[in-house]
């Protein structure tokens, strides 16, 4: 009698197993879900994190609307003697040329938005590239910098796609998103800047991409900075973090 139920148990197992699989092949169809799910997902996918066990970090900033205390982001970053990557909205860099100078002229590294800072899942194709293509012509132009320096993108609205990420690639244009977002908005109006550092270094790991916009960092970046370099981590450009 033993026998017959651990036959049957291992019968009504395999029948599990086997309903499982139905199940998320039948999701895959519809959504590839289940790829996703199961580990084979041939999905493209944007760098989310670098793979490293060197205690380095990109810090990342945002600009493509409010620019408001840009320059102290700049004097803290000098004051440490680090690097940071700026995403620029091609349309605010038309805008704002001596803004864009002054970020160039620091020596961080520059990346797009986008043009006009668009929902790119709405874009067709054609215009997913002019988007891309005319941003880094703008940004260009108006930081005084070679094109082929501006090598980083970031979708507005975090929105991805095979179409969108196979552009990015055809325009030499390497697609970034980040593991660590620094929102003072999010986490609540009484949190205090020690608390909102406390939170991020918490969530940092090497190779860690800390993503921002400018409006939030002037008050805690001094001491997001001297914090990680109490943990030992260097903060460097997004390209920089990609060489290691």
């Amino acid at each position: 009698m033993r026998t017959i139920f651990i036959v049957k148990k291992r019968v009504y197992f395999a029948l599990c197993a086997l309903a499982l699989v139905a199940v998320l092949s039948a999701i895959s169809v519809f959504t590839g879900t289940a790829k996703v799910f199961l580990g084979f997902s041939v999905r493209k996918q944007p760098v989310y994190r670098v793979q490293t066990d060197r205690k380095a970090v990109a810090l990342t900033f945002d600009v493509g609307w409010d620019d408001e205390g840009l320059e102290h982001i700049l004097a803290a970053l000098r004051n440490e003697g680090s690097k940071a990557t700026f995403f620029l909205a091609g349309q605010w860099a038309e805008r704002h040329p001596e803004k864009a100078k002054q970020i160039a002229g620091a020596e961080m590294e520059i990346g797009t938005l986008g043009n006009t800072y668009p929902h790119m899942n709405k874009l067709n194709e054609q215009q997913i590239k002019l988007e891309l293509e005319t941003s880094v012509k703008s940004i260009a132009e108006a930081a005084g910098v070679d094109a082929g320096d501006i090598k980083v993108f970031r979708a507005p609205y975090g929105e991805y796609s095979d179409r969108l990420l196979n552009l990015c690639e055809q325009t030499a244009l390497r697609a970034v998103q980040w593991d660590v977002e620094w929102d003072v908005e999010s986490a609540g109006g009484n949190i205090t800047a020690t608390q909102t550092v406390s939170k991020i270094i918490n969530r940092i790991k090497p190779g860690s991409i800390v993503r921002t916009d400018v409006k939030n960092a002037p008050n805690m970046l001094p001491l997001l900075l001297a914090a990680l370099k109490n943990k030992g981590y260097s903060v460097v450009t997004l390209s920089e973090l990609f060489a290691i």
